[in-house]
């Protein structure tokens, strides 16, 4: 018989029914919870016995590991469920151990790979944000098959937006990203819906950046960048396309695309976190193609992280942005940031071209020759023997403005750039003639163009051009220029350059060595080159000393066939001294042979 009842509770009062044994359909899921039979723990023999089994043959326990599980076994808090995670997880640890020692043989890997799989599968999820875990699994990835790789991608497929900004899960998605494409499409249409929000933490930018610059297609990149200049309807239904195509098909959308991107990027610019997310360099530069402006207050707080976006290629045609529009005050606060920086920005690839910029339209030169060039100073032999840092103070400072410097320079630098380059060259140049007359900094300079440049410049941009030989003024770049030069051509140059002179002739004409050695600087034509320009200038005394040691017909016969590139600077010596009476045997004989040496030295 079936009764109702009223049950007073926490709630009120309910109606409950109640069968012949006056209990209700709560009261029995109740009692049947109670009964139900509880599977003991394991004991700790028990335990380490079942963690051993799932090892493979020749692995075992070793003391430590043992001893942890006794503990833990002993502690009364170990439960069979438990029993079974921990059984699973020390089983994989002791596995991965021998699967990433160098005793393990390559052939042998997939093996273990298999057997970890085996002892997993179904519960890769459950440990993967853990350190060891996920380290577990990436050593599995690496050392696994195709196949292997791809059984693990399924059972990490659908967690990898929560993997992306998980401390440690993030690692094991760049590795997923790294070791098998096929899951490279999987795990894009997971991010891309929410690639603003991921990138917000720290973890997760990581992971969207590295995939962005090493993993993803064209269309991909096009996509993901969409998510910052448009709304989510657009982003939805537009075709993939980069921001400057997007707005030169559509003008009249610049509106909504500035709102965009103030509100997506605006937080980003805020934290700091501009710097690590390098394909926003990218967005901010392509929308600057298009449309030179950006929000008062995204200039200003990009103008504070200007030292965090120089070691990209977009970043840095961001940063040479910046400055330029850039008033005086804000160009002082920028250098600022760089202190303590500026020798390994002028190292690095495409962040050297910020330096140059600074140098070209910063006028007020005190601010600059107390931070920049004040710190190249003192580690100017390290600046000098570096490829890009050789550039920042060849185009920076050697080489003198064109008649085009004036009209291109921005509104905001008033100074007339030849004199802000005399300002700036003056105090410099006896430091770096110093620096340059020393034999291993010669020897390094002749290993690259853009160094050689800067061994030229430094030898002849102040050389006065040889009225007699009118022809010569267009050899130097800087000939024009030699009027607004005449306060910094001193006596203490000359000698530097004559002493640098005396060095390159020592390591190259004067240095023994027979055409069988590749690695003589004659043997390169770039340095051949160079030294004809210099004899053409007579840049310190240079061509009497090569004259003296290719004194004699056999000298010439012998460097010739040793070095055929040679042939420019033994045409630059026989054009000097063609006039000269007292040479007219050397020069007759030696232009003969370097004729002779015209048709071998083309092919």
């Amino acid at each position: 018989m079936v009764s109702n009842v009223k049950r007073h509770g926490i709630r009120g009062t309910k109606i409950v029914k109640l069968d012949k044994k006056g209990e209700s359909e709560a009261d029995k899921k109740l009692s049947k919870k109670r009964k139900r039979p509880t599977e003991p723990p394991p004991t700790a023999t028990d335990f380490i016995n079942a963690v051993e089994g799932a090892l493979p043959t020749g692995v075992s326990l070793g003391h430590r590991s043992k001893r942890r599980l006794t503990s833990l076994a002993e502690s009364g808090g170990l439960s069979a469920d438990r029993a079974r995670s921990v059984t699973m997880v020390e089983g994989l640890k002791r596995m991965w151990e021998h699967l990433r020692s160098p005793k393990c043989p390559k052939e042998e890997k997939p093996q273990h790979v298999a057997k970890m799989l085996d002892l997993s599968s179904g519960k890769v999820k459950e440990f993967v944000h853990k350190h060891d875990g996920s380290r577990v699994i990436q050593s599995m990835l690496t050392c696994g098959t195709k196949e292997q790789r791809l059984t693990i991608h399924k059972e990490l497929k659908g967690d990898y937006l929560t993997l992306a900004s998980s401390q440690y899960g993030h690692f094991l998605v760049i590795k997923v990203l790294a070791e098998c494409k096929e899951s490279r499409e999987d795990i894009f249409g997971e991010i891309l819906p929410s690639v603003n929000k991921v990138i917000r933490t720290g973890p997760g930018g990581r992971v969207v950046d590295q995939f962005y610059q090493e993993f993803m297609n064209a269309s991909q990149k096009k996509r993901v960048l969409q998510k910052f200049y448009l709304s989510k309807t657009q982003a939805a239904s537009a075709e993939p396309e980069y921001l400057d195509q997007y707005l030169k098909a559509n003008p009249e959308k610049k509106a909504s695309v500035v709102q965009n991107l103030k509100l997506q990027l605006g937080p980003l610019i805020e934290k700091g976190k501009i710097g690590e997310l390098t394909f926003i360099h990218e967005l901010l530069h392509r929308y600057l193609m298009s449309e030179p402006d950006l929000e008062e207050d995204m200039v200003k707080e990009l103008n504070q992280q200007v030292h965090e976006i120089v070691h990209t290629h977009h970043g840095s045609r961001v940063a040479i942005w910046l400055i330029r529009r850039a008033g005086a005050k804000e160009r002082k606060q920028m250098l600022k940031l760089f202190k303590m920086h500026f020798v390994k920005t002028a190292d690095i690839s495409p962040a050297h071209l910020v330096l140059v910029e600074f140098l070209r339209v910063t006028d007020d030169t005190q601010i600059v020759a107390e931070t920049l060039l004040k710190e190249i100073k003192r580690e100017l032999k390290t600046v000098v023997t570096s490829v890009n840092g050789a550039k920042v103070i060849t185009d920076g400072l050697l080489v003198p403005p064109g008649p085009e410097a004036a009209d291109s320079q921005p509104a905001t630098s008033k100074k007339d750039p030849a004199k802000r380059r005399r300002e700036l060259l003056q105090p410099f140049l006896t430091g770096l003639l110093a620096t340059l007359a020393d034999q291993e900094v010669i020897q390094s300079c002749l290993c690259h163009e853009n160094k050689r440049k800067l061994l030229q410049m430094s030898m002849g941009c102040l050389k006065k051009p040889d009225s007699k030989r009118p022809n010569d003024r267009t050899e130097m770049e800087v000939q024009e220029h030699l009027e607004e030069d005449e306060p910094l051509l001193a006596k203490d140059l000359d000698e530097m350059r004559e002493s640098i002179a005396e060095i390159l002739v020592k390591i190259t004409i004067a240095k023994t060595s027979t055409k069988e050695d590749p690695n003589h600087p004659l043997a390169s034509k770039g340095n051949c080159n160079l030294i004809a320009k210099l004899i053409k200038s007579d840049a310190g005394g240079l061509t009497e000393k090569w004259l003296e040691e290719v004194s004699s017909k056999q000298q010439v016969s012998e460097a010739l066939d040793a070095w055929p590139f040679t042939k420019n600077i033994f045409l630059a010596l026989t054009d000097i001294v063609e006039n000269d009476k007292e040479k007219v045997e050397w020069f007759e004989y030696t232009r003969t042979l370097v004729e002779a040496m015209r048709p071998r030295a083309s092919n």
